[in-house]
């Protein structure tokens, strides 16, 4: 053999090597990421399995469970407390048919077109020390006898205050 073939051969045993050695990284990059891939089906399984024991035992933990039970409670409020206030941030109320913003002055959901929730005029009365109208929820001057929003009588709403 001459000089030239033994270095055609080593570089062919050399470029061989590499293209096995590449193949198997692939392979093992590829199983790897199968492997990831079932993790996390089965980490998806466990939270939904999860929430599913919380719903189903939220009223009634089991006394091990309890710490973990109150400490998912305590959270939900904590956000519900924090979205309140990015709502109010944001002069925006939430939906009650769709989930949709609704802008604070709004009296129907842009999205579904849904009569926008509003408080009870009593509980309103107490929150803000003002009347709103019953129907459309537009705040009331005092001594007015109907919305100036959308006719509604606000006589009914004074007489159902005084007798409480």
């Amino acid at each position: 053999m001459t000089f030239f073939d033994k270095i055609s051969e080593t570089l062919s045993k050399g470029s061989k090597n590499i293209i096995d050695k590449t193949k198997d990284l692939t392979d093992i990059a590829k199983l790897n990421g199968q492997i990831s891939s079932e993790e996390n089906k089965i980490r998806d399984a466990y939270i939904a399995l999860g929430k599913s024991y919380y719903k189903k035992y939220r009223n009634n933990p089991d006394a091990a469970d309890a710490i973990q039970f109150e400490v998912i409670a305590n959270a939900e409020i904590a956000i519900a407390k924090y979205k309140t206030e990015i709502q109010a941030i944001k002069k925006v109320s939430i939906c009650h048919n769709c989930g949709a913003e609704i802008a604070a002055d709004a009296l129907f959901c842009p999205k579904c077109g849904a009569k926008k929730d509003s408080a009870k005029p009593e509980e309103e009365k107490k929150e803000t020390g003002k009347r709103t109208c019953r129907k459309c929820g537009a705040e009331l001057e005092e001594g007015t006898a109907f919305c100036q929003a959308c006719g509604e009588p606000v006589e009914e709403e004074n007489a159902e205050t005084e007798e409480k």
